[in-house]
């Protein structure tokens, strides 16, 4: 339960990070950057067991390269299309990952907790079914919801034993946000001067640490078989939604309207339904 709590956390943090980012009007390219330099450190810090050559040192080049243009969506789509419809759009992701572990490997949920899982994927869509979206407002929270449902397949599926062994875990980290920093220093070469703003170093040293805790926690959650990978993501996906509304009403002072607040009623049963009967 503690790894699922910390995982989390960390994601809803990223989502506030975001969006302090933008209200304040920092480059997000460079605190990206800066933000998976802090995480290749410290995973590289930490890392004491580095295995020979193996096949998934290959495959977290991707993952690396996947999370830096992943994060410059959400960062823009945060932004542009607000803090709930960006992380509703990226939790609703979780059909990937679900599939995934059903189909690949058996971890089928029991009858009640599909019931659980359907509330939850309700409670994501009600919104947006509610309100008038024109095609605009749809592209981004689109573009969130492909790229972090393969994400979260790819980083699900590198957390069991038979494809990345637990004590290479800090190991792969270290590749991923190896591979991510590259990308990063790539993509913010045109802002390489908004690197001299200590804010830019700030943001992006505690947006590192957080980083490295979500990835940390997420698999750890997932190896510590608390939870199934098919039941997982919807339980950690319902607590960043129940989260991030809540801090963007306290924060941020959005005002949810009638039918989020449903949603939240219904994911928050969805969430009970799963935990309940796991």
């Amino acid at each position: 339960m503690t790894w699922l709590l910390g995982s989390i956390a960390c994601y809803s943090l990223i989502f506030i990070l975001f969006r302090i980012a933008g209200q304040r009007g920092l480059a997000m390219a460079p605190v990206l950057f800066v933000n998976y330099v802090v995480s290749f450190a410290f995973s590289l810090l930490i890392t004491k067991d580095w295995p020979q050559a193996e096949w998934w040192m290959l495959s977290s080049a991707l993952l690396g390269f996947l999370f830096m243009v992943v994060f410059q969506v959400i960062a823009h789509s945060t932004n542009t299309a607000g803090v709930g419809s960006t992380a509703t759009a990226s939790k609703l992701s979780m059909v990937w990952p679900i599939l995934a572990f059903s189909f690949l490997f058996g971890e089928w949920p029991k009858p009640l907790q599909w019931v659980g899982i359907g509330l939850v994927l309700a409670s994501v869509l009600l919104p947006f079914f509610s309100t008038r979206q024109t095609s605009k407002s749809w592209i981004l929270p689109l573009t969130v919801f492909l790229s972090t449902g393969l994400v979260d397949t790819l980083i699900a599926l590198h957390g069991r034993p038979q494809w990345v062994l637990p004590e290479h875990k800090e190991a792969l980290f270290t590749f991923i946000f190896g591979f991510a920093s590259a990308t990063a220093l790539f993509q913010s070469r045109k802002e390489i001067k908004e690197l001299n703003k200590p804010s830019i170093w700030g943001l992006g040293l505690v947006l590192g640490l957080i980083n490295y805790g979500s990835l940390f926690f997420l698999l750890s959650t997932l190896q510590s078989k608390f939870l199934s990978g098919s039941t997982f993501f919807p339980v950690n996906n319902m607590g960043v939604i129940a989260l991030t509304s809540l801090a963007g009403v306290m924060l941020f002072h959005e005002r949810p309207k009638p039918s989020e607040w449903m949603a939240l009623i219904l994911g928050l049963l969805g969430l009970f339904c799963i935990l309940w009967f796991s």
